[in-house]
């Protein structure tokens, strides 16, 4: 598998810049953009149409830049039969690379079943880092 060409890497470093630009009023989450994308959806944020979108497709962005920059995973790129090739990272942990832009179909990150409350944009996705790191057998760093 490739690891991202440079308009590729380019397109993470634009998500991530939309991500920030557009909760401005949180300055600081340069590099903490998965927590940006935690306290959004706390803040319940996901509610306005336009934040909501925001939070969707910037999350799985902001997770694997979270896994790529302190947990040693890298980006790549995974090219699918007849559709789009599409970005997931990759640990020398796990064996089979985790398409970021799946993550939302909760096949990381199982809701628990008390749950009554379908999950809001971005929320599965955020809460994926936990499984993933337990499955590289890592630990998460919270005062990082």
């Amino acid at each position: 598998m490739p690891a991202p060409n440079e308009r590729e890497r380019a397109y993470i470093v634009d998500s991530l810049r939309r991500l920030r630009e557009h909760f401005k009023i949180w300055p600081s989450y340069d590099d903490k953009e998965l927590q940006l994308i935690g306290f959004a959806i706390y803040e319940g944020c996901y509610k306005d149409a336009a934040s909501g979108r925001i939070i969707a497709e910037t999350a799985p962005f902001a997770l694997g830049q979270e896994l790529v920059s302190h947990y040693g995973f890298e980006w790549v790129i995974i090219q699918k039969p007849i559709e789009i090739a599409t970005y997931a990272i990759t640990h020398p942990s796990i064996e089979t690379p985790i398409d970021v832009l799946t993550l939302e179909d909760g096949s990381w990150y199982e809701a628990d079943p008390r749950d009554e409350e379908p999950p809001v944009p971005g929320e599965r996705t955020y809460y994926s880092i936990d499984p993933i790191l337990k499955a590289a057998k890592l630990r998460r760093h919270f005062n990082r």
